[in-house]
């Protein structure tokens, strides 16, 4: 039988949203009651961008970022660390939904600043944090600074991917 987590995991990648926000909520108080903190802190983010985005509830999503932020500081995780750069990219993409586009490039920003710090400029991992900011400042009408966003999004992506992969196929067409 699947934890309350990988229960979750299964569920958000099948598109269950429901189902996947019940089992990360259970596994969230299952991992308070035992002071689990770094599993309530997943829990946390994937509720902050699952209920925040994939579910619609801008407003709910950001609750779960703010409890995961108070985990972060509980636990003195350091500013450049993965945790702290994928819940900036959680929350970024939260205030996207709620057409806060100022807050969410911020967001966003300090996300791709810190994985870039970490990982570096061209590691896959920000691609997706790339994007994000390409369409955060799309949806604020700054297209000049979108393109700029879907080139450097193409160019890494072609670098580790290939030119002829799927993912800089799609790319191309958010360019066009």
């Amino acid at each position: 039988e699947l934890g309350e987590r990988e229960a979750g995991l299964v569920a958000a990648q099948r598109g269950e949203f429901v189902d996947a926000r019940r089992e990360f909520e259970a596994a969230f108080h299952g991992a308070g009651a035992v002071a689990a903190d770094n599993l309530a802190l997943e829990a946390a983010q994937w509720l902050c961008f699952l209920v925040g985005w994939e579910m619609g509830e801008p407003e709910v999503g950001l609750a779960w970022g703010r409890v995961a932020e108070m985990l972060l500081a509980r636990m003195h995780v350091v500013p450049l660390d993965r945790r702290r750069a994928a819940l900036d990219a959680d929350i970024g993409v939260v205030l996207m939904r709620k057409d806060e586009n100022e807050a969410a490039l911020g967001r966003l920003q300090r996300s791709l600043a810190t994985y870039e710090q970490i990982v570096g400029p061209d590691d896959p991992q920000i691609v997706t944090v790339i994007n994000n900011l390409a369409s955060a400042h799309f949806q604020r009408g700054d297209y000049e600074a979108s393109l700029v966003m879907f080139e450097r999004q193409r160019a890494s992506e072609a670098k580790t991917l290939g030119p002829e992969s799927v993912s800089v196929a799609l790319t191309r067409g958010n360019i066009a």
